[in-house]
């Protein structure tokens, strides 16, 4: 008994059935082909996502080798967190980016804008809020200057652009004899 194996993969056509002792090239002895239009569906194929049973097992892109990785996204905000789930299309209140640090908040996350609140949040998840954020480019700085004479007027040249006034800086910065 053989089968015709129309795709060139190796895999039969159960449908199409030879009883004969040569049936010739294009014939094989397997019938194990789910798809024998298509030589990427059959049993020895990996899964891929592409809308087809690749591996001939009656599911559809279950367990892809080029599946992605998603993350839980409770905020909807594009960035997840927690361990990742593999699928080829996004689950449902998932997202392809992790590294959310308040997955409530959808105003956190690593593209927000560190704000200058002083509310301690860290909008951007770098680890910081406000001026602790070593790469803070934060909506709402002030400039403060250097007061060394400690007359309530700064050094323009040595100003700081920060969310809060550092020890020693005032907001006026136009001391002109700061000695």
């Amino acid at each position: 008994t053989w089968y015709a194996d129309g795709d060139g993969d190796g895999y039969g056509d159960p449908e199409t059935v030879v009883e004969s002792c040569d049936p010739g090239p294009g014939y094989v002895a397997t019938d194990t082909d789910c798809d024998d239009t298509d030589p990427t569906a059959n049993p020895g194929s990996y899964e891929i996502c592409d809308g087809v049973d690749n591996n001939c097992d009656d599911a559809i892109d279950e367990d892809a080798v080029d599946a992605s990785e998603w993350y839980a996204d409770g905020d909807g905000d594009g960035f997840g967190t927690g361990d990742a789930v593999l699928a080829c299309t996004a689950p449902e209140s998932h997202a392809a980016n992790d590294g959310d640090c308040n997955d409530e908040d959808a105003a956190v996350n690593p593209d927000a804008v560190e704000v200058c609140d002083d509310a301690d949040t860290d909008e951007d998840c770098s680890g910081g809020a406000d001026d602790e954020d070593g790469r803070v480019v934060s909506a709402g700085m002030s400039m403060w200057y250097p007061d060394a004479d400690e007359d309530s007027y700064g050094a323009l040249a040595y100003g700081l652009s920060r969310c809060d006034a550092p020890e020693g800086y005032v907001a006026d910065g136009s001391d002109c004899d700061d000695d």
